[in-house]
């Protein structure tokens, strides 16, 4: 696995914006910035105040951290659930076969295997359900959860799972529970994702595993294409750099024991744009260099508590 800790500079307080000390891809995007939207906010991956600047999008303003090359929302939506199922209601039109995908992830779900003792999962922002009905068929004690309740509703029905409806961080969840908790694609639309790491991480037992797939400021994609990236998105609150995820696993006690990245996706900010054969190519090339070189669009971790 590569360590990712050699980016990382100790947690102080600076008064200055260290651009300098950034990775590159976040130096160039730092870069980008107007000196003269400089202000003091408050850094969620640190838990206290750092210099951020301004970055303009196609979607809206993000506030760039000059300490950790995290992206912060300018302002947060006013209706969550509102916002999701309206998202879903596009999404299902453009579904994939089930089967096919549920066989997906019964495969992917081998690696949770080792650390199975008490065979509780949870899945946060279930969508579909198709994880969690993987889960059922393999014998896993599986629990979902999403804040939207249409969603949970037809998750519930594919897959036969309980479900937690409502933002998790309103959740109760028992303490040193569950042996596997799965984040896919939620971090980036959490209000305060210190605030839930450090949550879910108490219902984790000891020994327990956290797999989280989110976004990557660090991505080749996002360094060619800057404010036209496809991934800015008014329900992206946060796009995390590798540095900024290492501070939040280390505020919530931890440790990483696998990381990749993988993906490229170019051109139109429409989510559902028919892309040319010939686009289609190019990105699955990029994205096979943006893997090697750990610059894919979107990041995973395997964290043990």
């Amino acid at each position: 696995m590569p360590s990712i800790d050699g980016q990382l500079e100790s947690p102080v307080r600076p008064q200055t914006a260290p651009a300098r000390t950034l990775p590159w891809l976040l130096h160039r995007l730092w870069a980008r910035t107007d000196p003269a939207t400089r202000v003091m906010r408050h850094c969620d991956a640190l838990g206290y105040t750092t210099p951020h600047h301004l970055f303009p999008t196609h979607s809206g303003d993000y506030w760039l951290c000059s300490v950790t090359g995290q992206f912060q929302r300018d302002r947060f939506p006013d209706a969550p659930a509102d916002h999701y199922d309206a998202q879903w209601q596009t999404k299902m039109q453009f579904q994939r076969d089930i089967d096919a995908d549920v066989a997906r992830w019964k495969r992917r779900m081998l690696r949770y295997e080792p650390y199975r003792k008490t065979g509780r999962l949870l899945e946060v922002a279930s969508g579909q359900g198709r994880l969690l009905r993987a889960a059922v068929e393999l014998g896993w004690d599986a629990i979902g959860n999403d804040i939207s309740p249409m969603v949970a509703d037809q998750a519930q029905k594919l897959s036969g799972a309980p479900f937690l409806v409502g933002p998790i961080e309103k959740v109760e969840l028992e303490a040193d529970s569950f042996d596997v908790i799965i984040l896919n694609n939620v971090f980036e639309h959490l209000e305060s994702p210190s605030t839930v790491l450090r949550q879910l991480t108490a219902a984790l037992r000891r020994g327990g595993v956290m797999y989280l797939q989110t976004l990557s400021a660090q991505s080749l994609s996002m360094w060619t294409q800057g404010r036209d990236w496809y991934y800015f998105d008014p329900g992206h609150l946060y796009v995390p750099s590798h540095v900024s995820m290492t501070h939040y696993f280390r505020r919530a006690h931890l440790r990483v024991i696998d990381f990749s990245t993988h993906g490229y996706r170019s051109g139109s900010t429409s989510k559902f744009a028919r892309r040319s054969l010939l686009r289609r190519r190019c990105d699955q090339v990029l994205g096979h260099f943006a893997s090697f070189t750990h610059t894919g669009t979107r990041v995973q971790y395997l964290i043990r508590k």
